[in-house]
């Protein structure tokens, strides 16, 4: 009698404990999750056959019941919404779903399912009800990585799920109802912040931080916060960030301090945030050889320029008293004008970007009325354009350069002034041959020599000395050191790209429009340019966009002009180019089309491709090597999406009006677009996309959002 209650307390056991063991198993894979690439935002009600997807209103055949504390919904409607391709075997009355990383197996009237091989007990098997076939919403959904939650008071249950993506952190910001609310994706799951009554003015990212400066509505309260996981953290109360850069490995913030009422220069390094000065108003500023170049006041109205370099965040003062209006760099030097803080002199000023100290920063003109732009650096001389004269800066004075001509020393008038290929070179104005009178032992010639403008060569001023004639310096630049390269001919413009001088203006005698083109050795003219638009160089090429004027009927048209090599020539006639790019040596370009009467997309590199014949392009971004375009096309009347690398073009999407596009991590892409599928529910709804550049994928993140900014977090 023992014996025998002793064997069935040992089979007792043995039960309690295969029972306790599959329980274990059973709740441990109950919370296994096997997510795929889908969003999903579902909500159902139960009783009803009305339900929504990403904000899409839709029906499902049976309203979603509640039996056993177990909601039970038709298989082929969640299941489907889920991601899944859904198999029904009518035979065994076995449902098989799958998606790219789960299967799930369901039999009619059996509590076992299997999800990718593993048995699972369901609480309530599935069933055929008014000939629909229901299985358990709850497991099904969380097989698939969904979350599911239950509102008991409305009878609701909502499900969402993300789409796991490698793409790093992206930021967007939407504004419903005067309401701001601040998403991250993270490649796992979206956060949201509910920004309340407050709104996102700006933000920076830098060294995956996000600083923002945020107001509250209807006020001039405005802060300075630091994004911290899923909560915004003050930094700076009554702060605004009025400009961000990244200088020495550090992000450079310029803000007002609505409280103390002044500016304050501040900075990041990745790990702490610092004032580097207060009381610090920044006006032109510039980054040149590592040093950071600033002018700026405080509250007492003293105006400086200062330096900051890589060694200290120490700023030290270059000049005092002094405020840069416009400056123009090249390899070696800045060359700056501006105003000295009392009176109205306008100091030259070059900066070499040596040093901090003030012997790097030279006032070399105490007052000149000088373009920026024309103030060059020429075989160890200072070259300015002087109240219209060509001058060489020495000791502070502006000494004017005089060309021995013909019978005479002469002087021009100078409009344009530049160094190319080791040669400098003078726009010179018509009518502007003069003959200093102070300089009365001059040589004059016996007849008069008309002057009608040009171009003028310069090789060599080394052997220029200054002379002195009734007390005024001036300098000679002899007969074989320059030459008129151009002649009878009013520059209106002076430029060089790829490699060539251009330079376009009018004709004296005719008053023709000319474009000339200057390699260093051979001189192009191209007739009846009579506005230059743009100028755009790509796969060693340059590409003019030019207003030009049609000989045969006297009308003026819009051209695109090219410039290969030595020869130039038209490339489009009677077109109006509205936004073009250099994509890795390809000229992609868009624009209206007067021979037909319709807007198209070209590109040019091997060969001329007409692209898109019938394209009213509205949006166009580059990253990097690849294009994105989106427009309508005139042709279906579809909104499209292309996309452009090199001279290839690929249609991604049909039904689609981007209006921005992000670049995050890898092969990714965030897109904000509207919803232009005629049978679409969501038609004209703003619709977030994640588009993957390598499987050519697009993924619907949600619909139906406001977005008013995205930010990829560095």
């Amino acid at each position: 009698m023992s014996c025998e209650i002793n064997k069935r307390g040992f089979y007792l056991f043995k039960v309690l404990l295969f029972t306790y063991i599959f329980i274990v198993f059973f709740i441990i894979n109950q919370n296994k999750c096997f997510a795929d690439s889908s969003f999903v935002d579902l909500l159902f009600h139960i009783g009803s056959t009305q339900y929504t997807s990403q904000s899409e209103n839709k029906t499902v055949d049976l309203a979603p019941f509640i039996q056993h504390n177990t909601t039970l919904i038709p298989f082929r409607t969640i299941l489907e919404e889920l991601g899944y391709s859904v198999q029904w075997d009518k035979r065994s009355k076995t449902i098989t779903a799958s998606n790219e990383s789960t299967t799930i197996i369901l039999k009619i009237n059996s509590i076992y399912a299997e999800v990718n091989g593993e048995t699972r007990i369901l609480a309530v098997a599935p069933k055929i009800v008014s000939e629909r076939t229901v299985v358990p919403l709850r497991f099904v959904s969380e097989c698939s990585g969904a979350f599911v939650s239950w509102d008991e008071e409305e009878k609701t249950i909502h499900i969402t799920q993300y789409g796991k993506f490698d793409t790093g952190k992206v930021l967007y910001n939407e504004k419903k109802n005067n309401q701001n609310t601040l998403y991250t994706y993270d490649g796992n799951g979206i956060n949201s912040i509910s920004l309340e009554n407050k709104d996102i003015q700006n933000w920076y990212t830098f060294k995956g931080q996000v600083f923002l400066t945020v107001s509250e509505q209807g006020k001039e309260n405005k802060g300075l916060y630091l994004l911290r996981g899923n909560d915004l953290q003050l930094l700076l109360e009554h702060f605004e960030m009025k400009d961000s850069f990244e200088y020495n490995d550090n992000l450079v913030i310029l803000g007002y301090d609505r409280v103390k009422q002044y500016d304050i220069l501040c900075r990041f390094d990745g790990k702490s945030f610092y004032v580097v000065k207060d009381n610090f108003f920044v006006g032109k500023r510039f980054i040149f050889k590592d040093k950071m170049v600033i002018s700026k006041y405080d509250n007492n109205r003293r105006y400086s320029v200062v330096v900051i370099d890589k060694t200290s965040w120490e700023p030290t003062v270059l000049k005092d008293g002094f405020i840069i209006s416009d400056y123009a760099m090249d390899n070696n030097y800045v060359y700056i004008i501006g105003n000295e803080q009392e009176g109205i002199k306008k100091p030259l000023v070059i900066y070499d970007g040596n040093g901090v100290s003030s012997f790097s920063f030279k006032v070399v003109l105490d007052d000149a009325n000088v373009d920026i732009r024309k103030v060059v650096m020429f075989q160890g001389r200072l070259f300015a354009v002087v109240d219209g004269v060509l001058c060489i800066v020495d000791d502070k004075v502006p000494i004017k350069i005089f060309f021995q001509d013909i019978g005479a020393k002469v002087r021009y008038a100078a409009s344009f002034i530049q160094v190319f290929n080791n040669k400098l070179y003078l726009g010179t104005a018509p009518n502007a041959y003069f003959y200093n009178e102070d300089y009365v032992s001059i040589n004059k010639p016996g007849h008069f020599i008309e002057q009608k403008g040009g171009i003028v060569e310069i090789f060599n001023v080394a052997n220029s000395e200054i002379d002195i004639i009734n007390a005024n310096s001036y300098i000679t630049i002899n007969l074989g050191t320059y030459r008129k390269l151009i002649q009878k001919f009013e520059p209106m413009e002076i430029r060089i790209e790829e490699n060539i001088l251009m330079a376009w203006g009018k004709d004296s005698d005719t008053f023709d429009m000319i474009l000339y083109t200057y390699d260093g050795s051979t001189v192009n003219r191209m007739v009846d340019i009579v506005k230059i638009n743009n100028i755009i160089s790509a796969g060693g090429k340059t590409f003019l966009d030019v207003r030009d004027k049609n000989r045969l009927d006297g009308t003026e048209r819009n051209t695109i002009i090219i410039q290969d090599g030595l020869a130039i020539s038209n490339l489009v006639v009677g077109f109006e180019t509205k936004r073009w790019s250099d994509l890795n040596g390809s000229l992609i370009f868009t624009g209206y089309e007067s021979s037909g009467q319709r807007n198209k997309v070209y590109s040019l590199k091997s060969e001329f491709i007409e692209q898109l014949g019938n394209f009213d392009a509205d949006y166009w971004q580059k990253f990097g090597d690849n294009l994105f375009i989106s427009g309508l096309n005139k042709e279906n009347g579809s909104s499209q999406l292309y996309k452009f690398k090199d001279e290839n073009s690929l249609f991604l999407k049909d039904n689609i009006k981007v209006l921005n596009i992000i670049k995050a991590k890898g092969p990714y892409y965030f897109i904000d677009a509207v919803d232009k599928d005629p049978n679409s529910k969501t038609l004209e709804s703003r619709i977030l996309l994640i588009y993957d550049d390598v499987s050519r994928d697009f993924y619907r993140v949600k619909a139906g959002l406001q977005i008013t900014g995205m930010l990829y977090v560095q």
